[in-house]
């Protein structure tokens, strides 16, 4: 099996006491009703400088619960797990800190970064046709609805920390990674 995980806040968390919708509003814009993403190239000089700081390693913590779980289950496992981040070219050098610092190369058979700042969820909806994925993880419900709707084989998992069930034909809430293997 093939399976996908976003980067951010599946294995590395979000700024502590920040509200995930003051996170939204920095990253997603109203374009006629749809999901659309400011990419770096077109914000402000201020705005592009707080995500900045905004992923700085004492504020993304690694979520260690999650990152030893897929090291406990990937050595002598014939899944191959993949991350598929939105994660824009600006965050280039902080991300491959992030790899080396948590060992990403022994746990993931292959990372794919937004590094040619597109849209997130085209980016991903790219990625994973091209890897042909099984499963899919992350925490973005509107980028996984979208995506839900383009890849009906493909089950999604949302990652929530709230709730642990069936929202779609292939799209589950769940609190833990570990559910995707239920």
């Amino acid at each position: 099996m093939n399976i996908g995980f976003d980067l951010d806040s599946i294995l590395i968390d979000t700024p502590p006491f920040i509200p995930s919708e003051i996170i939204d509003k920095f990253y997603k814009e109203k374009v006629d009703h749809k999901l659309w993403y400011k990419v770096p190239v077109k914000i402000s000089g201020l705005e592009k400088t707080i995500r900045i700081v905004s992923h700085s390693p004492f504020l993304r913590r690694p979520i260690m619960k999650n990152i030893n779980f897929l090291r406990s289950i990937s050595s002598g496992n014939k899944d191959k797990y993949f991350i598929v981040s939105g994660r824009f070219n600006f965050l280039k050098k902080r991300t491959d800190d992030i790899i080396k610092r948590y060992n990403f190369n022994k746990i993931f058979h292959s990372m794919y970064f937004n590094y040619d700042d597109e849209q997130p969820h085209l980016f991903k909806d790219r990625v994973i046709k091209k890897i042909n994925l099984d499963i899919f993880v992350d925490d973005d419900l509107q980028l996984l609805e979208y995506l839900t709707a383009r890849n009906s084989k493909i089950k999604f998992f949302w990652l929530n920390n709230k709730i642990d069930k069936k929202l779609k034909e292939n799209l589950f809430a769940i609190k833990h990674i570990a559910r995707i293997f239920n």
